[in-house]
């Protein structure tokens, strides 16, 4: 079974005193909405950008945010779901 943007989502924000302000929690759901296309659906940013009716470019930014957020996430110490880079 493959990663769920549901589980993107937990592990980007894992600790509910850190949740963010509504914005923010937007932005982190396209995000794991994006990195779900990507790395578990394997679209390419150009079929994630049609889509959604963005720009590739916008894609790849949120690609490389979302992973450098899950880094971060890795770094408190949440603890990452198993099948992320299978």
């Amino acid at each position: 079974m493959g990663l769920s943007v549901e589980d993107l989502l937990r592990f980007m924000t894992p600790e509910p005193a850190l949740r963010p302000l509504p914005s923010k929690a937007r932005r982190n759901r396209r995000m794991a909405e994006i990195l779900h296309e990507h790395y578990v659906l394997g679209a390419t940013a150009e079929q994630i950008a049609a889509r959604r009716h963005i720009t590739p470019s916008t894609v790849r930014t949120a690609l490389r945010q979302g992973m450098h957020v899950l880094r971060h996430s890795a770094q408190r110490g949440a603890r990452a779901p198993t099948d992320l880079f299978r």
